[in-house]
């Protein structure tokens, strides 16, 4: 069974470690606050659905889940390297942990997939597979 979280947006240019070290830190601290934010609202939106109790289950059955990101960048954005990315998710990911009441240890990153989102937007998709 596997959970699919769309967030309608891309992760912010000072989520980047690369960034990061240039802003003042409450610039850097303000937008994870806002990921975090938004990655946990999109998660306790699918909460509602009819199959949630069953996936509710799974998540306090098993110990560790494979994530699979795919970030589809707005128009003009270049594409970032992997552990900047991986970097700039992460308060994403503690959102995420955040709704579904677990330690966000339980995760492991697999998969890290960028493309060119053709409607020019940004999007976001995160699958969550129980090992």
């Amino acid at each position: 069974m596997q959970l699919v979280i769309d967030i309608a947006a891309t992760p912010h240019p000072y989520l980047s470690p690369n960034r990061s070290s240039r802003l003042p830190k409450m610039a850097h601290a303000r937008e994870a606050q806002k990921a975090r934010t938004r990655a946990r609202i999109e998660t306790e939106k699918l909460q509602s659905h009819e199959w949630w109790p069953t996936w509710s289950r799974w998540v306090h059955l098993n110990q560790e889940f494979r994530l699979e990101w795919m970030v589809a960048w707005e128009k003009g954005h270049k594409r970032v390297d992997e552990d900047n990315l991986i970097a700039m998710l992460k308060p994403y990911q503690d959102g995420v942990a955040d709704a579904l009441g677990i330690n966000d240890r339980a995760f492991i990153p697999t998969i890290h997939s960028q493309l060119r989102d053709p409607a020019g937007t940004g999007w976001m998709r995160l699958v969550i597979t129980p090992l």
